[in-house]
């Protein structure tokens, strides 16, 4: 129960966002899995090399623990690029889904069609939701194309496949979050404030558990504590975390859109 031509409208309004994010994923992947060689010396030890100090290394997830083709892959693209970069395109979109609408009263046009406020807010959320699997879809396919070019007797499809699951579960619960604050605030400055504070103060806190062991405790304060990308590629003990990131998404968007459907709106 969508609105094909709001849906329409909405990928309309976002493709050169998305194509640009894609892009710049496309870059960085490339870039970091062209500079892996199994015979030289890890991107690891060349950062230790250049002076930059081990905490910083291991707070931006760079730290290598297994020094296989996957090993590399997931210390250098999934350990911090691809958490941050599709959590920035979600954060705008589901703000500019609802809270930004309400603000700017463009939302009183869209009530005013025949459309119900259940259509709408399926719709728009529908979309943040699509928004994500886009990202992570395209990731998945640029990259396994990729890897069997460069690295194919290094290069594990399904190992990749399963961290892009785990991956897409994780983003599609964080951008829950960040449509639940759209839904609930009628302007885009509390919707910011909320939407993009909770994922930033995630990311935050998922750095500095990694700084020192001392501060692993913090890994019950960030949901990025649930994404452990070698267990994804191993398969092993992702149930608990994957049923946990289900459960997120759905209770939060569900929320939303009960929420929208039945709040006041001033406009």
């Amino acid at each position: 129960m969508i609105s094909m031509p709001l849906f329409k409208k909405n990928l309309k309004s976002n493709y050169i966002l998305l194509l640009v994010f894609m892009a710049v994923l496309a870059m960085y992947f490339s870039i970091i899995v062209g500079m892996y060689n199994p015979d030289a010396m890890s991107l690891n030890d060349i950062m230790l090399q250049m002076n930059l100090p081990q905490q910083m290394i291991d707070a931006f997830g760079f730290s290598v623990s297994d020094s296989s083709f996957s090993g590399h892959i997931v210390s250098f693209f999934y350990g911090f690029l691809m958490l941050v970069f599709p959590m920035i395109v979600y954060i705008i979109i589901s703000n500019k889904q609802v809270a930004s609408m309400v603000d700017k009263s463009s939302m009183a046009y869209l009530l005013s069609t025949n459309n119900s406020r259940k259509k709408i807010i399926v719709t728009q959320g529908l979309f943040v939701m699509f928004v994500v699997f886009l990202l992570v879809l395209f990731v998945t396919i640029f990259g396994s194309i990729f890897c069997l070019i460069m690295f194919d007797e290094y290069f594990i499809l399904s190992e990749f496949i399963m961290l892009n699951v785990g991956v897409l579960l994780l983003h599609l619960a964080i951008s829950s979050i960040c449509f639940l604050s759209s839904c609930i605030f009628n302007d885009t400055k509390n919707s910011l404030l909320f939407g993009a504070g909770i994922p930033i103060f995630f990311i935050l806190i998922n750095m500095l558990k990694d700084v020192s062991d001392k501060l692993d405790f913090l890994k019950y304060f960030t949901i990025y504590s649930l994404y452990d990308p070698n267990a994804w590629i191993n398969s092993n003990n992702i149930i608990g975390s994957a049923v946990f990131l289900i459960v997120v998404c759905l209770f939060c968007n569900g929320f939303a859109m009960h929420y929208f459907i039945n709040k006041d709106l001033h406009i």
